[in-house]
């Protein structure tokens, strides 16, 4: 419990406490016996249910009170700490509030400040089923020649229009003046590519009408179909050509 305490994980909470018993023993035989006792080594299901007991103990339910005043102390700490900015909505289903969190840590605020595609292409990208609550996780990121470069993550409760509308302005509250290379928080990049989700597809446009709205289905149709060197390794070639395939895609902005 007091390694927990300490901000200790099951893993490295096993680890540590695996560590001290190798170095409080003399002699292999002592160690044997020791490793041998689970009443002073458990298994890791054991943990694993201490670990539990200790969550609920100290934070509670997974939407209850005492996880989002935990929270709102990380999410301060964070703030303070000078690695980034952090902002959050609490869960209240009697209100109808999702749960929101928004995170920009410094990297991210290099990459907007120093790489042009920045202000060019922004990747919206929501991915689920990460845990048993099923938040959905929604990165925006932007690509040049060393590979993909984040921007901006979102946790959200749910991906309802409404909830993504709110989640982009928090996000937006917290993002450096020199977002987007510069072109500011409130104009966005050029061009977001993303997939058909009406919800997201809203959203990005109330919040930022002013960038160009691509399904990333169109792009790949359009460089296969002008792929003519029959390379066997198409995802290197898409991203080395990815700025003139962007030259043709405008003519099919999305529409819904």
């Amino acid at each position: 419990m007091e390694l927990f305490k300490d901000g200790h994980y099951l893993a490295s909470a096993m680890y540590v406490y695996k560590d001290e018993l190798h170095l409080s023993t003399t002699n292999d035989q002592e160690l044997l016996e020791l490793l041998a006792d689970r009443a002073r080594n458990p298994d890791y299901d054991y943990i694993a249910k201490l670990f539990q007991k200790y969550h609920e103990a100290e934070l509670g339910g997974h939407n209850g009170s005492s996880i989002f005043q935990h929270l709102v102390e990380v999410v301060n700490d964070f703030n303070n700490s000078g690695h980034g900015r952090a902002i959050f909505q609490g869960y209240n289903a009697d209100v109808g509030n999702s749960f929101i969190l928004c995170i920009v840590t410094y990297f991210m605020c290099r990459v907007h400040e120093k790489v042009r595609q920045a202000g060019e292409l922004c990747y919206v990208n929501a991915s689920s089923s990460f845990e048993h609550l099923n938040n959905s996780i929604t990165l925006l990121f932007t690509s040049c020649t060393i590979g993909a470069l984040p921007l901006g993550l979102i946790i959200t409760s749910d991906e309802f229009e409404v909830t993504l509308e709110k989640a982009i302005n928090m996000l937006k509250s917290i993002l450096p003046p020199y977002a987007f290379f510069g072109r500011d928080p409130q104009v966005s990049p050029e061009v977001f590519l993303t997939n058909d989700s009406s919800a997201k597809c809203n959203a990005l446009e109330l919040c930022w009408p002013r960038g160009k709205l691509l399904f990333a289905s169109i792009l790949l149709s359009l460089f296969f179909t002008n792929n003519k060197s029959k390379i066997r390794n198409p995802s290197f070639v898409y991203v080395s050509h990815f700025t003139s395939v962007l030259e043709m895609a405008p003519r099919f902005k999305a529409s819904h």
